[in-house]
Formats: structure tokens, sequence, C-alpha cells
């Protein structure tokens, strides 16, 4: 279907969009798995960029201002777990064992909660 302008095919792909969202996604998903090779190196590619570089460093910068509670709490888990004073455990939930640490109360933290990504994301709030 020849279009009169850009922004009249604009319009219709967004509306098209607006109607197929599901099966866009899907169709999209799809090609992404077909095609992952090249998707992973186009990510490594550009993920060392200068300009990409200097984002990320950024955006790490601001959240450890943001939230330094949450950095400090982070940065001893991490050294707790390179000494062995703790382990992870397996997803308290599903026994998944790629996990995560949940913190509760980010004053403790060594008091944590083993989740894998899905119950972590589920007990945050950000799954419904």
């Amino acid at each position: 279907m020849p279009y009169r302008s850009k922004e009249d095919e604009k319009a219709y792909n967004r509306e098209y969009y607006r109607r197929n969202k599901e099966k866009v996604k899907e169709q999209t998903r799809a090609y992404k798995k077909e095609h992952k090779e090249y998707y992973n190196e186009y990510s490594r590619n550009y993920q060392q960029t200068d300009e990409e570089k200097k984002k990320r460093c950024e955006r790490q910068r601001e959240y450890r201002r943001k939230y330094p509670i949450r950095f400090k709490t982070r940065r001893k888990v991490m050294s707790a777990l390179k000494s062995g004073e703790l382990v992870r455990q397996p997803c308290e939930v599903c026994g998944e064992l790629k996990v995560e640490a949940h913190h509760v109360d980010y004053s403790k933290p060594l008091e944590v909660q083993w989740l894998c990504n899905y119950h972590h994301r589920v007990v945050e709030g950000r799954i419904l």
C-alpha cells in the first residue's frame, strides 16, 4: 500500500502495532531468537563504544548517588560472598540455582533471601 508521506506510514505502523501488540511482540521475540548471534554481537560492539561507556558510567554514578544504602549493601554482599562469609542458596520459592540476593531491610546487609530472577521480580512487585 503506497503511503502519501512518511508521516502516514508512521501513523499506519503505530496503529497496526496498537491493534496487534502481542502478535508483533511474539514475531519480534521469534526473530531475535532466530538471529541470536547477530544481536549478541551487536550488543557487545555497542557496549564497547565510548559513548555507551560514558552513559553507563553516568547511570552508575547517578544510581550510587540516588541509592547510597543499596549500593553499600550490595558491595557488602559481594564481599561476603567472595570471602565465604555468605553462601548462595537455591531460590527459596522454586529451588532454582541461579539466584539473586533480596534484601527486606537494607540496614541488615547480610540478611538476604535467595530468590531466582522471576521470584525476585514478583516479590519486588515488578510482576503482578
